[in-house]
């Protein structure tokens, strides 16, 4: 459904979003649901598109959890292209951790492997380590020059 009168600028709305009035004199909040601007001047993505991108980018990892840089922008070939998909992930993430993030989209990112707290995780990953090290040497005093793996 187009939002009215941006018809020619290809602004979509999904069907529980509320309309954007712009007759009250005040700029309108931005509304989550509203497409997104990309780092290109007058490119709309639906925000489907961020599905779409995750999609793609974690099939052309290969990688198991979603854990993107948070610089990555969709490449040219990509629709859409220009896409700033690690910032949306990152926003995503903030949005979570104050507990504003709608609990379906929290449900739809979990499954696609969302890594929530990159700390957390590089926690959990040097832990592991320090317990292979520990495993095989039957003590937790590794040198300077050894490494994990």
């Amino acid at each position: 459904m187009l939002v009215a009168g941006l018809e020619g600028v290809g602004m979509v709305r999904s069907e529980n979003a509320r309309p954007v009035r712009s007759d009250l004199g005040h700029q309108p909040r931005r509304l989550p649901t509203l497409t997104r601007r990309t780092k290109t001047p007058g490119v709309l993505v639906a925000p489907s598109a961020a599905a779409r991108s995750t999609a793609r980018y974690m099939k052309k990892t290969g990688a198991r959890e979603l854990r993107v840089p948070y610089d990555y922008v969709t490449p040219d070939d990509w629709v859409p292209a220009g896409f700033p998909l690690g910032t949306r992930l990152a926003d995503q993430r903030k949005t979570h951790k104050t507990g504003r993030l709608d609990p379906g989209r929290v449900e739809q990112l979990a499954g696609l492997g969302t890594v929530w707290s990159h700390q957390d995780i590089a926690f959990e990953e040097g832990l592991t380590d320090s317990r292979a090290w520990a495993a095989v040497h039957e003590h937790l005093l590794p040198s300077a020059t050894a490494t994990a793996g």
